[in-house]
């Protein structure tokens, strides 16, 4: 432990020579302020690296929040749009129920028109005496058969025969 302790101490003694030489001493000041100035480089490339982070993740918050703000209104309008259709959709069978409403209204007109139409003609045939009897006579013949139809021209033949006669005389 003596042999030991006799080395350490040699070395001790070498090494406070080296310190109290002023060359190695300003050597050692020169490489300590070396490496300040690398440590405060770092550090200031450490901080520009953090704010640029920083900076970055900002950014990113800021487009994600702008994101998140467009799916908002993206979904409002296919909310919108949506109940748009639908809306067209119900108004679309409204009007198709109409449009089949008013064209049975309308087919009706047609029919009832069709028989008025045949009803003056009729009246136009059988002229200002053809009223009453004849009149219904003449609505019923689509119902009759050839037989009754035959027997009936017969029939008013002779009546307007006689018709002539009187208002000849």
């Amino acid at each position: 432990a003596a042999r030991e302790n006799a080395g350490l101490e040699l070395q001790l003694r070498l090494v406070r020579r080296e310190l109290e030489d002023p060359t190695i001493a300003a050597d050692w000041h020169a490489e300590a302020a070396y490496w300040r100035g690398e440590v405060a480089a770092l550090r200031h490339r450490v901080r520009a690296q953090q704010q640029r982070q920083a900076e970055a993740l900002e950014e990113e918050q800021a487009r994600t929040e702008q994101a998140a703000e467009t799916v908002r209104t993206l979904a409002a309008e296919c909310a919108a749009e949506e109940a748009a259709i639908a809306e067209a959709r119900r108004r679309t069978e409204d009007l198709l129920r109409e449009e089949g409403h008013l064209r049975a209204v309308g087919d009706e007109v047609e029919r009832r028109n069709a028989t008025l139409r045949r009803s003056v003609e009729q009246q136009a045939v059988l002229g200002p005496t053809g009223g009453g009897t004849a009149q219904l006579f003449v609505s019923a013949l689509p119902s009759l058969d050839a037989a009754s139809l035959d027997w009936a021209r017969a029939a008013l033949e002779g009546q307007l025969q006689q018709l002539q006669d009187t208002s000849k005389s």
